[in-house]
Order: C-alpha cells, then structure tokens, then sequence
C-alpha cells in the first residue's frame, strides 16, 4: 500500500495508479497521484513546505517513509 501525506494535515492519498511490467525480481514502475485530494482541494500548493510518501508491506518490510521539504 502507499499513501502521501503532505505538512498540512490534509487526509493521506492513495495513489491514482501502479504501472510497472509484471516479473522480475526487481520491480521498476510509475506510481502516479492526482493533483487533487479526494475533496478536490489541490494536493501540493503554494503552502506545502513537506510532503511523505508512505509505502507499506513492501519487501517484507511494514512500512518505510519516505519524506521530502520543499
């Protein structure tokens, strides 16, 4: 699972789509989000200062958090 949080205290997004080609033990995709929250308020704007990325249950691992400041 992924999600992405951004520092607003916005409700965290599932992404919109996962493509990668099927196989292989390393995978390699495009995990893609919408612009707009799910209340269609824009998902990163002029006052997001941070956002994460959240991935869960990937590699056997629970959860890994990826995070970034802009």
């Amino acid at each position: 699972m992924a999600l992405l949080l951004t520092g607003q205290g916005q409700q965290p997004v599932r992404p919109g789509k996962w493509g990668a080609p099927k196989g292989g033990h390393h995978r390699e995709g495009k995990l893609t989000f919408s612009a707009n929250t799910p209340a269609g308020r824009p998902l990163l704007g002029p006052e997001t200062r941070s956002f994460e990325l959240v991935l869960q249950g990937i590699g056997g691992i629970p959860e890994r958090i990826l995070s970034w400041n802009l």
